[in-house]
C-alpha cells in the first residue's frame, strides 16, 4: 500500500479493489498478492486527479470502493502507523527524486 501509494499506482488493489491475482501458496501455506495491469502508475491517469499530490493518509481509503482491504488501514492505530512507518522509510530514501 505505501508502495502503490508513493508510486502514484490509483488503478490498484489497495484504492480500486481490482487489478490483482490472489494466490493460494500451498507451501507455506498462505496468500499472495500478484498486481498486473500497472499501466496507470507513476502519476499516469484518465480522471483528471493529480495523483502526485493525493494524500498518504486517504490513500486507503479507496475511491469508489469502501471496501477494499485497505479502507481499515485509518481505523486501526496499529496499522496506520505501520502504514505510516513504511511510506516514512521508502520516501526519503528510494523515492527521493534526487
Amino acid at each position: 500500500m505505501a508502495v502503490e501509494a508513493l508510486l502514484g499506482h490509483w488503478d490498484s488493489p489497495t484504492m480500486l479493489s481490482n487489478n490483482y491475482y490472489l494466490y493460494e501458496n500451498p507451501s507455506p501455506t498462505m496468500f499472495e498478492f500478484i498486481p498486473y495491469d500497472l499501466d496507470n502508475t507513476l502519476d499516469n491517469d484518465w480522471l483528471g486527479a493529480d495523483w502526485g499530490t493525493y494524500s498518504f493518509i486517504d490513500w486507503g481509503l479507496g475511491l469508489w470502493n469502501s471496501k477494499t482491504r485497505s479502507y481499515v488501514v485509518p481505523e486501526i492505530p496499529d496499522f496506520q502507523n505501520r502504514y505510516l512507518s513504511y511510506v516514512g522509510t521508502l520516501r526519503p530514501g528510494v523515492f527521493n527524486p534526487e
